[in-house]
């Protein structure tokens, strides 16, 4: 069973569960309403037809993550438009889906959809067609939030989004695929206060920091949700918009693939965004002395993704926010210093960490491990770093009780080390990964006697190291 094959309720309460996609029993009488349904690619057009009838989610997104997930038809989306239960639908996300221009137009129209609020399409094989039945739908026009994925992004077909009938009330945009052309069209869509731009996916640069600077002078809105991702542009551009005071009210920023040299670093935290809670920065440039004023500037932040190619003299400015999530990635890695400050840090609120590939040894995961807020872990990704057998001896000795997911790929492990992890109790441990470690069948008494093991839904080892048909069952296949 692969970790992506799970299907994922949300309910009412908060509480998330997660089953194989065909043990729908695994949750079906649990009274609380549904409030978002998250379905595998795996999952069959009857089942999603009883998942739908039974629990009316008011959310209903498909996902896929991996190369060879499989990909839904027509028939799949049948099962979707012609089920009552799909009118309550307010959130609908198709990922995979290939409906192309017939099924894009049988989505337009269908009179079920009328309450949606919020539609995603990736990897849809969506063309010039599909789009112009989507953006004059009527049936659509309380959209305010929209992703697209067409494979060739026209000046054209970017216009008639800006004039589709949900165009007035939009304020969520999403576009894969863009390129400067296409970006030369964006424009006048006053209430828009997220937008995504991606050209991440294409096999040739097309999107540069200029276009994007233009594209965000021509939207006059007050944006709260900037995700802006290109291949290796210069940013200079970019940053002199986003210095701008209509981006003061910016709580979510993801820089991915702009040069920020030190002099854009510099414009940033000279500028007004102050009040960011999620910020990702990816660049191939150094993190300097400026970039860490701006993080500084920001002292709400909950979330921080930062890969550059050196984030030296960052981690005391990192240790004294009030992190959430934070994963930080460098090739010149962690010293000793870093690692005390993350250590000794009473401001982190840490719950999701990732520190993979950073140089970390079995001694520096002992003092994170016992930093104030370790406990509160409940993802760690420490793959790729040279631990060994020690490192893991260190975390099964560690009070980490709400930790549900362990990332320990390549760390130089062996089924002794595996043997010292899993003496910890882990009560609530759902998915480790142990990938490309010294481990050997010796391995599989361990998981068959251990209580760590009892709530695993996801076990990241090769298949051919186990007999028991249930650990073989857990395995990344």
């Amino acid at each position: 069973m692969n970790v992506y094959q799970l299907a994922r309720a949300q309910f009412a309460d908060g509480t998330v569960r997660m089953a194989p996609a065909t043990e729908h029993a695994a949750w079906k009488e649990v009274p609380s309403p549904v409030v978002e349904l998250s379905i595998p690619p795996v999952a069959s057009p009857a089942l999603i037809g009883a998942l739908l009838e039974a629990h009316r989610p008011s959310r209903l997104t498909f996902y896929g993550s991996f190369l060879n997930a499989p990909t839904h038809g027509a028939s799949t989306l049948e099962a979707i438009l012609d089920n009552p239960a799909t009118e309550g639908l307010r959130s609908l996300s198709l990922f995979s889906f290939a409906i192309g221009d017939e099924g894009a137009a049988r989505l337009a129209a269908c009179p079920r959809l009328t309450g949606l609020e919020r539609l995603s399409l990736r990897r849809g094989k969506i063309g010039a067609r599909g789009l112009a039945a989507l953006t004059r739908s009527e049936v659509l026009a309380r959209l305010v939030g929209f992703e697209i994925d067409v494979g060739k992004l026209s000046p054209a077909l970017v216009q008639a989004i800006c004039k589709a009938t949900f165009a007035p009330g939009l304020t969520e945009l999403t576009l894969h695929h863009a390129n400067d052309k296409a970006l030369s069209e964006l424009g006048g869509l006053e209430r828009l206060t997220s937008l995504t731009l991606s050209a991440q996916d294409q096999p040739s640069p097309t999107l540069g920091g200029k276009a994007v600077a233009l594209a965000l002078g021509r939207l006059p809105g007050r944006f709260r949700r900037l995700d802006l991702e290109v291949k290796d542009s210069p940013g200079a551009e970019l940053v002199a918009v986003l210095a701008e005071e209509r981006f003061s009210d910016l709580d979510t920023l993801v820089l991915l693939g702009f040069q920020l040299r030190a002099a854009d670093q510099a414009a940033l935290a000279a500028g007004s965004i102050r009040k960011l809670r999620s910020l990702t920065w990816s660049s191939p440039t150094d993190f300097v002395a400026e970039g860490r004023r701006f993080l500084a500037a920001n002292q709400g932040l909950e979330e921080l993704r930062l890969w550059v190619r050196s984030f030296a003299g960052a981690v005391p400015v990192v240790a004294q926010l009030p992190l959430r999530t934070l994963h930080l990635q460098g090739g010149s890695g962690m010293d000793a210093a870093a690692v005390e400050a993350l250590a000794t840090s009473s401001t982190l609120r840490l719950e999701r960490l990732d520190l993979s590939d950073l140089g970390l040894r079995a001694d520096d995961v002992k003092s994170l491990l016992a930093s104030p807020w370790a406990a509160a872990l409940r993802a760690l990704d420490l793959s790729s770093n040279p631990l060994g057998d020690d490192g893991l001896a260190h975390l099964g000795a560690a009070s980490l009780e709400r930790l549900e997911e362990l990332s320990l790929s390549s760390v130089d492990a062996t089924t002794a080390g595996v043997a010292a992890l899993l003496r910890a109790p882990w009560p609530q441990l759902e998915t480790l990964a142990l990938m490309y470690n010294r481990i050997d069948a010796a391995v599989e008494p361990l998981f068959l006697s251990q209580p760590a093991t009892a709530h695993l839904r996801y076990l990241g080892l090769p298949a051919t190291l186990f007999t028991d048909p249930r650990l073989q069952a857990l395995t990344n296949l």
